[in-house]
């Protein structure tokens, strides 16, 4: 895990990986009984700024993290074009799904599509 964030500044999240995160890993961050890569996520998680998508939280569950009530797709390439780093996508199928078919729809016509990575496609 510790390999995979290395080089991303931005975790985004959805809001029901976000309230699971919360609640596991900021303690295996402290956690010496821990599996070292799993201590490494976790502190990187923990220190990294971290965007929510959600339509229904008022407030950041975390420091360092931001709410936003917009499509997976959108978020993800205003933070590319921001080039602060890369962006560690942390979500379920359904918004990743939903953030794929909304970059076809954009290529289909625009003629181009912002590149967005599949988490569980491997890339």
């Amino acid at each position: 895990m510790t390999r995979m964030c290395a080089d991303a500044t931005t975790a985004v999240l959805g809001r029901v990986n976000a309230e699971g995160f919360l609640a596991y890993w900021p303690p295996v961050a402290d956690d010496e009984d821990a599996d070292p890569r799993d201590r490494g996520y976790a502190r990187w998680l923990v220190a990294t700024d971290k965007v929510v998508l959600s339509t229904t939280l008022a407030e950041a569950p975390w420091e360092r993290t931001r709410v936003v009530d917009a499509p997976a797709a959108d978020v993800v390439t205003a933070l590319r074009a921001s080039g602060e780093g890369e962006i560690l996508v942390n979500s379920s199928a359904g918004p990743t799904r939903r953030s794929a078919r909304r970059a076809r729809s954009r290529w289909s016509t625009t003629g181009r599509a912002d590149r967005l990575a599949d988490p569980s496609a491997g890339t």
